[in-house]
C-alpha cells in the first residue's frame, strides 16, 4: 500500500506542470514539489488520492494552501487529469517576470486533457466570498474566475477589475529639485 500511495502521491506532483507542446525541446527540471497535509488516502483501483487538512503544496513556481485537495490520475501519462482544491483556496505563483501574483476562492476545479495533439488545461475558481486574483498588474473578482494555462487566457464571469498603470522606474531628479522642501528661489 505504501508503495501505491507514494505512486500516486508523486503523479499528483505535476499538478503545477505547464501545458507541453509534444513537439517542444525538453525542458530543464524544475525542482521538487512538496504536498503536505495532515491526512491522506489514495485508491488505486480510482486512481483517486485525497489530501485532507491542512494542504500544503510548494512548488519552485507555485504554492497551494486548502483544506481538501482531491486528484484523479490519468490511466495514461500519469498526469492528474482532474483536480479539485476545496475551502480557503489560496494560490501564489512567480510568473515569467518574477511577479508575485495571488488567486483566492472556495473551490479550484482543475482540469487537463489531451485531444488530438491539443491540450487543453483549465482552472476555474470559484467560492463565497468571491473568487479574486490579485498581480502587479490588476485586482479582479468575479462569480467565477477561469484561467486556460495551455493559452495563458483570464477571462470571469461577471468580473469587476481594478487595473493598475504599470509603475516605471523612476530617474533621479535634477539636483536643484531633488530636495524635501521646495527652492526658494531666492525670495
Amino acid at each position: 500500500m505504501k508503495t501505491i500511495l507514494l505512486g500516486v502521491a508523486v503523479l499528483v506532483l505535476a499538478v503545477s506542470a505547464r501545458a507541453e507542446d509534444t513537439n517542444a525541446a525538453a525542458k530543464a527540471p524544475r525542482g521538487s514539489t512538496i504536498i503536505e497535509s495532515d491526512h491522506v488516502a489514495a485508491d488505486g483501483k480510482t486512481k483517486t488520492v485525497v489530501y485532507e487538512g491542512n494542504v500544503r503544496v510548494d512548488d519552485p513556481r507555485m504554492s497551494l494552501r486548502c483544506e481538501r485537495l482531491t486528484a484523479k490520475i490519468a490511466s495514461v501519462g500519469g498526469h492528474p487529469e482532474s483536480m479539485i482544491a476545496e475551502t480557503n483556496v489560496v494560490i501564489v505563483a512567480v510568473d515569467d517576470k518574477g511577479m508575485t501574483n495571488r488567486a483566492t476562492g472556495d473551490k479550484l476545479v482543475y482540469t487537463y486533457k489531451v485531444e488530438g495533439g491539443v491540450t487543453n488545461e483549465l482552472l476555474v475558481l470559484t467560492g463565497d466570498p468571491l473568487p479574486r486574483i490579485v498581480s502587479p498588474q490588476m485586482d479582479m473578482t468575479g462569480e467565477k474566475i477561469y484561467w486556460d494555462r495551455a493559452n495563458d487566457k483570464i477571462w470571469a464571469e461577471r468580473p469587476r477589475m481594478e487595473l493598475r498603470p504599470e509603475v516605471k522606474a523612476q530617474t533621479n531628479l535634477p539636483a536643484e529639485t531633488n530636495s524635501a522642501t521646495p527652492a526658494s528661489n531666492g525670495k
